[in-house]
């Protein structure tokens, strides 16, 4: 099962510090996110989307989860890919790519600046 970002890595904080058992009472997160309690911030992700996702919620939660790869990520693996290639088809590609996100005005960690500035 593949989870939005936002939430697995919500749902992987609160297993590492807090009791991940609160991510089976669904009760208790509506409480908390609804009367913003102090812990609401980290649960407010996890609350929000399994309003709108409860069976694949509860999948998840009992046979694990991946995180869903943005388009961001498949962008990065894809320019990754390339990168390290001296072919000229791989530097066209990785020139695509920075120049469809400059027009974007879109900025992918480890990809437009570290390639700009050694590609100059």
């Amino acid at each position: 099962m593949k989870l939005p970002r936002e939430v697995a890595e919500a749902m992987d904080k609160v297993k590492k510090h807090a009791n991940p058992d609160i991510l089976y009472d669904i009760e208790y997160m509506q409480t908390v996110c609804e009367n913003n309690r102090w812990d609401a911030p980290k649960l407010q992700p996890i609350y929000d989307w399994y309003r709108q996702n409860k069976k694949e919620y509860l999948t998840a939660l009992v046979n694990g989860y991946e995180v869903e790869q943005t388009m961001e990520d498949m962008l990065k693996k894809f320019f990754e890919e390339n990168v390290n290639d001296q072919s000229q088809r791989s530097r066209g590609v990785c020139i695509g790519i920075i120049k469809t996100l400059d027009i974007l005005g879109k900025f992918i960690e480890g990809v437009n600046v570290e390639w700009d500035a050694k590609n100059t």
